[in-house]
């Protein structure tokens, strides 16, 4: 009777040891698991950063107090801009805690798992905060037939040009250059595209803009040349490639806008799908990266657009003397083909010479503008951007005056309209303002009344206007014509 006694310990003791080594193995992965989910959660805000070096500290890894604190200390000004939706900053600032982790790891303070694991999630939340910072886009039709290096083109006004491509302001981001020459002036023209080549494109690759030229859709399609019934795929991409090296590659440009503005045949819808998706191997979201393929229209035709909607980097919708009711009603019509993250409705300053349309998307009280009101519906609804055709028409009217003569500009609405889409608040664009003013006049905090009219003003326009001055006279009441207001932004943050 003694051995089944002897027999039931022994499995009743192996059940024992079994049972304390699964609780062991348990109470193990439960600290493995705190530990992996400390440092290897999805990281989507600074905060989470925050936690893996509180993990850190607890855990033994980092003990070094100073350390610690700048850590921490430099994470708390992230949150700060994070917090203000300052996505851009927020990157930059981030490049720079990866700087701080590498020369703590090349100073010895923290180990190498420390480094590894807040530098990869850096990364991961860098990569997140990119794909959050699609701020609003600013795109501007720039007319090259009225450049400074163009003169005598396209015009019988006698008036001298009077912009150049350096003078597009800081906040734009996309620049499509408008160009139409007549036959017979060609001589005339080649200066502007030398320019364009040497020294517009690159100066303005520089500064983080992008280039592209406008075709129009009818060009388009009736430049192609094919021997059957239909182009082949080796005819459309070696047309493509043809239309790139000639208008996109020449220059160094960054994409290709096409401008519809009729309604196409059936075989034309046939034959520019086939031309789109050749064009589409080589530039848009398909395409290099980093390059553009842009369709621009100013209506709702579908046929020419559905069956290659995902070619297009964004829609520019040309919406001129209309508000956010015409853009809502836009982006349903093709909602079913194109998301209205991808959509940018536009809006243009008077053209000279133009007696026939009356737009008025840029007509005083500001506040009841179009442009007002379309670049706060295309922040407030993330949509892509807002354009703006007739750059060097900014300020001008439909008074016969302005209708027949070629001005400057101080570019008062489009810097404006560049605060506005972008979501910089009254509080901001003030400081902007102020900066430039105290730096500019050298003032060193004395009291002013060029600050204190900045201070009153009741609109992102207003504070401008006190630096830039009226659209009609601002040669006479611009305290400072040179205000740009983004380029002061970088200013301030180069002083930091």
């Amino acid at each position: 009777m003694r051995r089944p006694i002897i027999n039931w310990l022994i499995v009743m003791l192996v059940i024992v040891l079994f049972a304390c080594l699964a609780l062991f193995v348990s109470q193990k992965a439960l600290a493995s698991g705190k530990e992996l989910s400390s440092v290897t959660k999805p990281i989507t805000k600074v905060n989470d950063l925050k936690e893996n070096i509180d993990y850190f500290e607890e855990t033994g890894e980092l003990t070094n107090e100073n350390v610690i604190h700048e850590l921490k200390i430099h994470l708390t000004a992230v949150e700060h801009f994070e917090n203000n939706n300052k996505l851009t900053k927020v990157i930059k600032h981030l490049d720079g805690f990866n700087e701080l982790l590498k020369h703590q790891i090349e100073n010895g303070q923290i180990s190498e798992k420390v480094y590894r694991q807040l530098k990869s999630n850096t990364a991961k939340l860098i990569k997140e905060t990119k794909i959050k910072n699609e701020e609003p886009k600013l795109m501007v039709y720039y007319r090259a037939w009225r450049d400074v290096t163009m003169q005598g083109v396209n015009t019988d006004l006698p008036d001298e040009n009077q912009m150049s491509m350096d003078d597009i302001p800081y906040g734009v981001d996309i620049v499509n250059v408008f160009s139409f020459v007549p036959e017979g002036e060609e001589d005339q023209a080649a200066p502007f595209f030398e320019e364009l080549k040497d020294t517009y494109v690159p100066n303005l690759h520089e500064r983080g803009m992008k280039v592209t030229t406008a075709i129009d859709y009818r060009d388009l399609v009736d430049g192609i040349e094919y021997v059957g019934e239909t182009p082949t795929e080796e005819e459309y991409d070696k047309y493509a490639q043809e239309i790139l090296e000639e208008k996109v590659y020449a220059y160094n440009l960054d994409g290709l806008d096409i401008d519809m503005e009729f309604y196409p045949t059936t075989e034309e819808v046939e034959i520019s799908d086939g031309i789109i998706k050749a064009l589409s191997k080589y530039i848009g979201p398909k395409g290099e990266e980093g390059t553009l393929l842009v369709y621009d229209t100013n209506g709702s035709n579908l046929d020419p657009f559905e069956n290659i909607a995902d070619s297009f980097t964004y829609l520019g919708y040309q919406q001129y003397g209309s508000d956010s009711e015409r853009t809502e009603s836009a982006i349903a019509d093709y909602e079913d083909v194109f998301p209205k993250g991808r959509f940018m409705p536009g809006l243009a300053f008077p053209e000279e010479q133009d007696y026939n349309n009356r737009w008025y998307d840029a007509e005083e009280p500001y506040e009841k503008s179009n442009i007002k009101n379309i670049a706060e519906y295309v922040y407030e609804n993330d949509l892509y951007g807002m354009f703006l055709y007739a750059l060097d028409r900014d300020g001008r009217t439909y008074e016969e005056e302005d209708l027949n003569h070629v001005k400057p500009t101080n570019l008062l609405w489009t810097k404006t309209a560049i605060l506005e889409v972008k979501g910089y608040s009254l509080d901001e664009s003030k400081e902007l303002a102020v900066h430039h003013w105290n730096r500019v006049q050298e003032l060193d905090g004395e009291k002013d009344e060029t600050i204190q009219k900045i201070h009153d003003a009741t609109s992102i326009y207003e504070v401008n206007k006190v630096l830039l001055g009226s659209s009609d006279n601002f040669e006479k009441d611009a305290a400072s014509l040179e205000y740009d207001p983004l380029y002061e932004e970088i200013l301030i943050e180069n002083e930091q």
